[in-house]
């Protein structure tokens, strides 16, 4: 089941004043109206699992550590492309390290 404040901020578009704690709600803002009832708070966690928010967010995070990894790689690279006088070694380590968790993260997508 989803996160109540993750299903409140989806459904208000991240409106200011509302907190929760422990997974209940702790302040709501008057301009929404009364505080949402369980059966309210259910139904939109049904549309916001539907709606598949939490898996594209997942996603969207699986990318950006692909594309990190792949960014760094790239970086030690070029870096003992231009500087013969750094240890090979180590670089060629440190490259082989980095190129493994790119592959590891874009295994994920």
């Amino acid at each position: 089941m989803a996160n109540i404040a993750a299903v409140l901020g989806w459904k208000h578009n991240r409106y200011p004043g509302i907190s929760t704690r422990a997974g209940k709600i702790t302040e709501w803002p008057e301009a929404l109206g009364p505080v949402p009832s369980a059966e309210q708070i259910a139904t939109w966690t049904e549309e916001y699992e539907a709606a598949g928010v939490e898996e594209a967010a997942v996603k969207q995070k699986q990318i950006e550590r692909a594309a990190r990894a792949f960014a760094e790689v790239k970086a030690l690279q070029e870096l003992k492309d231009s500087e013969p006088d750094l240890d090979v070694d180590l670089l060629d380590a440190a490259i082989a390290e980095k190129e493994s968790r790119y592959v590891e993260e874009k295994g994920k997508l």
